[in-house]
Formats: C-alpha cells, structure tokens, sequence
C-alpha cells in the first residue's frame, strides 16, 4: 500500500494506491508519459513546482525525477480523510519514517473501513 498524505498543516490521509513500480526518468519523458498524472495541468507547472521543492540545487533544464506507479488508486471524501497518526512527524515524506506496528496496523484498519464502503466497478474503487 501507498498512502497519499496532504502536506502540513493539513495533516490527513487523503487516498493510495498499490505500488507497482518505481522509476527514475527525465522530467519531459515523465510528462510525456504520464501528463497531467504528474500532479501538475501543464509541463511547465510540473518544472516550477520540482524547481520549488529542490530550492537551493542546481537543476538541469530537463531535472529527472523518481516517478511512482500505483495501480488501484483511491481517494477518499472529505467527510472520510484520515487524520495522520500523532507519531508522525509534520515534514514525513514516502518511504521514510519509524512507527510502531500497532500504529501501522491502526492506520490500515482505518484505510480498510473507508475502502470497504466504496463502491467497486470492474476492479476499482469508486469515490462516492
């Protein structure tokens, strides 16, 4: 499982995925690929908003980037947002961070209730 978490201060698990492959590409090869899947409405959003998280680097015109693929994506209403366990800490990014099993284990029983009320059609779960 892949957990999407909104940035500080709004601290909520929003919706995952499965994770099904990891690869590093050129910025203009991810956008070609997965366009607006990248999170950003246009190819120079997606440069500006990369350039803004690796402030302080020096960036090549065509900076390559860690692309994730997840199958079975979902997202959660607001009314199910999930708030972030208090062991976390604000500044958490993917694969990174200790928590104890039980935390884990509470997090994903809370995924699983929220994904257990959602609709499934043809394989994916659908967001009321």
């Amino acid at each position: 499982p892949f957990l999407f978490k909104l940035h500080s201060p709004n601290d909520y698990i929003v919706g995952g995925g499965f994770f099904t492959k990891y690869s590093v590409l050129p910025m203009s090869l991810a956008w070609l690929a997965f366009g607006e899947k990248n999170g950003a409405t246009s190819e120079s959003e997606c440069l500006a908003r990369i350039r803004r998280y690796r402030k302080g680097n020096a960036l090549s015109p065509d900076p390559e980037i860690g692309c994730i693929v997840l199958e079975r994506p979902f997202f959660f209403p607001k009314s199910d947002w999930i708030p972030v366990p208090s062991e976390w800490k604000k500044n958490i990014v993917q694969g990174s961070g200790r928590f104890s099993q039980n935390v884990a284990s509470a997090l994903w029983n809370e995924v699983e209730l929220r994904l257990g009320a959602m609709p499934v059609v043809d394989g994916l779960v659908m967001c009321p």
